[in-house]
């Protein structure tokens, strides 16, 4: 999620409402921090500033303006990004749990996985940065836990929306390409 915030706050926009949702999530996720972190509270000054720019162009019409397109793309990415926090948090729970059951602290779990920064290991656990394909199947022989619990299962936005399509362009009644179907499976 902090990449992605990070790659708002430099492009200067959010581009859709799947980021919005993202950024209302961070923006909410570092309240208590930026408190008591001046570099935290700028950031959240400036994910405050690219919400209003956002909610201003796309939002800020006249009620009967808004179409049913626009209100179903919000409560979609409102949907991926509560599944995505969800996942994060139970995924963070079971490596935790692991490390705590096993010993392991995390620097020992910057040796095993080859990083350097037990800072980034937090960041990587929380879900905060993402995860390579490579520390998860790590984590999955060395922690024992099932890849399955490892892996996100949400596909981003404009894959989804892709997938989507190409699917309804396949017209086979056997495959669903409904996004909320997609975002939800």
């Amino acid at each position: 999620m902090i990449k992605a915030i990070d790659s708002y706050i430099k492009g200067g926009e959010i581009k859709n409402e799947l980021d919005l949702e993202r950024a209302l999530m961070a923006h909410t996720k570092l309240r208590i921090p930026a408190q008591s972190d001046t570099v935290l509270d700028a950031i959240r000054s400036e994910i405050v500033d690219l919400i209003v720019a956002y909610e201003k162009e796309h939002w800020d019409i006249p009620l009967d303006d808004i179409t049913d397109k626009q209100i179903k793309e919000s409560d979609l990415a409102e949907l991926i990004v509560e599944k995505e926090e969800d996942f994060l948090s139970a995924r963070a729970g079971i490596i935790k749990d692991r490390l705590k059951k096993l010993g392991i602290k995390q620097k020992q779990l910057c040796e095993i996985l080859n990083h350097k920064s037990h800072t980034y290991i937090s960041d990587l656990v929380r879900g905060r940065h993402p995860m390579s394909l490579n520390d998860m199947v790590i984590l999955s022989k060395v922690l024992k836990i099932n890849l399955s619990l490892l892996i996100p299962k949400t596909i981003s936005y404009p894959e989804l929306k892709r997938v989507s399509d190409s699917i309804k362009k396949l017209n086979n009644r056997k495959l669903s390409g409904e996004l909320l179907e997609l975002a939800t499976a």
